[in-house]
Parts: structure tokens; C-alpha cells; sequence
């Protein structure tokens, strides 16, 4: 019998009356658990067609991912050892620190800047 998985969703929400900016991520529905054989649904509330969902398990990194809802989703997991860092977890299966690539651009006004994006989504 596999050991249930605790799965929660959030969503970026925007404030347009403040600046067109994600200002937090929003709880989006229940947190669900997975079953016996791994499976799980979740009704989630979006304004959007994705959603972040988040995969917590005791001895596993946290797992995190951007579906699209009413997907079939698989949310890999990795297990946990002294060599990750705390606030480490995962994206698609690969390590967060993995994903985060940082490289310099050019913006409008010709002016070097450093832009660092999720390669993993």
C-alpha cells in the first residue's frame, strides 16, 4: 500500500487596480490526498487554465509543478538526503537549483540586464 501524498494547488493572482504585477499566489481549492495506488483529484477554483501544484511527503523533496486543469498529472518526486539544501524541491523532477537559469539580455533602451527564468515549465 503506498503512503498518501499531501497535494494542494495554488494559482498567481494579479492586482490591476495596484500594477499589473503578481502580487501573491492564492490558495485554489481544498488540499486532496492521494490514494492507495498514487492517484488524486482535486477540485481546484482558477480564474486561469493553470494551476501550481504542490506535492508534500515525508522523506521526498517538495514537488512542484504548472498544470493545466483537468489534466491527467504526473508529480515525480525525489527523495530527500542531507545533501539538499532546506528549501530545496523539485520541478518536473529536477532539483529547483537546476531550473533557475540566469543570463544577461539587452532591454529597450540598449542596457545589460540580468534575467533569470524557470527553464523547467
Amino acid at each position: 500500500m503506498a503512503a498518501e501524498v499531501q497535494i494542494s494547488g495554488t494559482e498567481r493572482r494579479f492586482n490591476w487596480r495596484i500594477f499589473p504585477f503578481p502580487i501573491w499566489d492564492f490558495p485554489v481549492g481544498a488540499e486532496t490526498a492521494t490514494d492507495n495506488q498514487g492517484r488524486f483529484s482535486a477540485r481546484l477554483k482558477v480564474t486561469d487554465e493553470t494551476a501550481t501544484l504542490h506535492a508534500r511527503k515525508d522523506g521526498y523533496l517538495a514537488a512542484e509543478q504548472v498544470d493545466t486543469a483537468g489534466t491527467n498529472i504526473v508529480i515525480g518526486r525525489l527523495k530527500k538526503t542531507t545533501a539538499h539544501k532546506p528549501a530545496e524541491f523539485t520541478t518536473r523532477c529536477k532539483l529547483s537549483s537546476e531550473c533557475l537559469v540566469t543570463t544577461t539580455e539587452t532591454d529597450a533602451q540598449g542596457r545589460a540586464i540580468q534575467v533569470t527564468k524557470n527553464v523547467c515549465q
